[in-house]
């Protein structure tokens, strides 16, 4: 069975395009990667085998490209975008599922500390579900 992605909503492997980071080895940075996902997964607990995928890490957190056009994080890189599910419903009754991407409160310190433009814009989409 493939590695997948563990944060809520997500699930995605190599074979969606995405490059998957194990957590760290380092304790300190471990319970930092865990906290940020148990941002949308509460009582979820990491292992040693939990994997992110790119999708949840800013583009500032990336060293350039290897030859092989394989991503690497930079040290001390924390995954800080994750999606809230929020379910609504319409007039019509359909189920509408707003996707909400969430940038960290403390990715503005990384980015002081990594001397980058400002963070990316809060973004929103809206899926109608087709019941």
């Amino acid at each position: 069975m493939p590695y997948h992605c563990v944060a809520y909503g997500c699930g995605k492997t190599v074979e969606d395009g995405v490059t998957l980071f194990r957590f760290p080895k380092d304790p300190d940075e471990f319970r930092k990667w865990e906290k940020q996902v148990q941002r949308t997964r509460v009582k979820w607990v990491a292992t040693s085998f939990s994997h992110l995928c790119s999708e949840h890490f800013g583009k500032e957190y990336f060293e350039d490209k290897m030859p092989s056009g394989t991503l690497k994080l930079r040290p001390g890189a924390a995954p800080t975008v994750f999606w809230n599910f929020i379910g609504k419903t319409n007039t019509k009754g359909r189920t509408i599922v707003e996707l909400v991407r969430k940038v960290n409160v403390t990715q503005n310190i990384v980015y002081n500390k990594l001397k980058s433009a400002a963070p990316p814009p809060l973004c929103s989409f809206r899926l109608a579900n087709s019941n």
